[in-house]
């Protein structure tokens, strides 16, 4: 059976802003395609809600793979790292305010 895994991103943190572009989910895209047959859709959404579900108070990327059930818990654990690095390398420091 095929299912739905996603993931939110927030794009504002306490850590900085998260500029996530197109060609930055490619690699992923490569790997949930061809070693786990599924699908990859990366919405961008404003403050609120996203598909229903519950509300996320800050703008924010939906990450969701659609894949064979039986494939979940091993394209979770390939998958969970490669978007950690996508995050990191797009994230842009908070800088402290001067007072």
């Amino acid at each position: 059976m095929r299912i739905t895994a996603s993931r939110t991103i927030p794009k504002v943190s306490d850590e900085g802003i998260v500029n996530i572009g197109p060609a930055e989910w490619l690699d992923l895209a490569k790997v949930v395609t061809h070693k786990f047959q599924g699908e990859l859709a990366v919405h961008e959404h404003a403050a609120g809600s996203h598909h229903g579900r519950s509300a996320v108070p800050v703008p924010h990327y939906v990450v969701e793979i659609e894949l064979d059930d039986r494939a979940l818990p091993r394209m979770l654990a390939v998958v969970h790292p490669l978007i950690e690095d996508i995050v990191r390398r797009s994230l842009s420091p908070a800088v402290p305010a001067h007072r």
